[in-house]
């Protein structure tokens, strides 16, 4: 009998310690599931917040030619700022964010480099980073590149009403060293500066945007009259017999209602350029023979870049590190018209 008693015993012992074991067992599987559904969370999060938070400054130099989900938060930042003037991030650090980049720099008073550098962002990103206060905001502005591919020698008036004639367009000059065309040259640094400009809130016409064009010069000025630029510039090069003749200078119409007008613009352009580029200043001429000024109903200028002529003016005017800079002044020279 106490044999049995005691079996008896121990088996409910042993079955009490068996629930003890299990009961154990559930108490601590609980907290180990909690753990792995908290944490798939926060990796969602980052994914439902597409904006940056203001006081994220990554270290590394955010600069042409980068892709990536930084460059993204970079562009991002810039739109709600109004300095990129882009419909959807792109995540490549293109010449728009390049530009946008520089102007958020100038506006904050930052080195212009066009560079993201830890500076640059941690002043972006900051809450009192400036917003874009978009200088040509409203204004239309009209770009020519010279020239084109091939020449149209067909005659046309030089001014409405004039038994003069002159071709309808040339293929202008070439390097003398490079044999690169002037028309090659003058749409890089147009398109250039287009996005400069448009980066400014100006809206730019532009007379062509290939090579492979046919428009007369008379076509040129009417497409200006009928946007009604409030700004006109005709981008050339020049050549010259001397070879040792080099440097830049600005053309603008004679003896127009806008002639003051163009003068004070053609001043301010060609000394910002030079500034910038560090060419010869050669001045500004009025001219009356031009075709494109005759039959403008507005202020419009023409630059003549440099020299293709000269042996190390040719040479910079292919280069893209000076293009760059022609863009930079030209649009520096327009600021300038339309800050006094």
């Amino acid at each position: 009998m106490k044999r049995t008693v005691a079996c008896f015993c121990l088996l409910v012992l042993t079955l009490c310690g068996c629930s003890a074991r299990e009961m154990h067992v559930v108490a601590t599987a609980a907290p180990t599931a909690t753990p792995v559904v908290a944490a798939a969370e926060p990796s969602i999060a980052p994914s439902l917040t597409p904006s940056p938070s203001p006081t994220a400054t990554p270290a590394a130099a955010l600069g042409p030619g980068a892709e990536s989900d930084e460059v993204l938060a970079l562009q991002q930042r810039l739109i709600a700022l109004k300095y990129l003037q882009i419909q959807t991030p792109t995540r490549y650090y293109g010449s728009k964010t390049e530009i946008a980049v520089r102007a958020f720099q100038k506006q904050n008073q930052l080195p212009e480099t066009g560079t993201a550098d830890a500076s640059t962002r941690q002043a972006l990103f900051s809450e009192e980073a400036q917003p874009c206060a978009l200088a040509l905001s409203g204004l239309v502005i009209g770009l020519d590149p010279g020239h084109q591919k091939k020449a149209n020698s067909d005659k046309e008036p030089v001014s409405p009403g004039s038994s003069d004639m002159k071709k309808k367009v040339s293929s202008g000059t070439q390097g003398r060293f490079t044999k690169v065309p002037e028309y090659e040259v003058v749409l890089d640094v147009a398109l250039l500066l287009r996005d400069k400009l448009e980066a400014q809130g100006a809206t730019v016409v532009m007379t062509r945007e290939t090579n492979d064009v046919d428009i007369s010069n008379v076509e040129r000025a009417k497409l200006f009259n009928k946007s009604k630029t409030d700004y006109a510039l005709r981008l050339h090069c020049n050549g010259s017999e001397n070879a040792e003749k080099h440097g830049a200078f600005v053309l603008y119409p004679a003896k127009r209602d806008f002639t003051d007008a163009c003068e004070k613009a053609g001043q301010l352009l060609i000394d910002a350029f030079c500034k910038e580029t560090k060419a010869q200043n050669l001045g500004i001429v009025p001219r009356s023979d031009q075709t494109g000024f005759n039959w403008s109903d507005r202020m419009i200028l023409n630059i003549e870049m440099g020299h293709m002529t000269n042996e190390k003016e040719d040479h910079l005017l292919v280069d893209s590190a000076y293009q760059e800079k022609m863009a930079q002044g030209i649009l520096d020279g327009i600021l300038a018209y339309f800050a006094q």
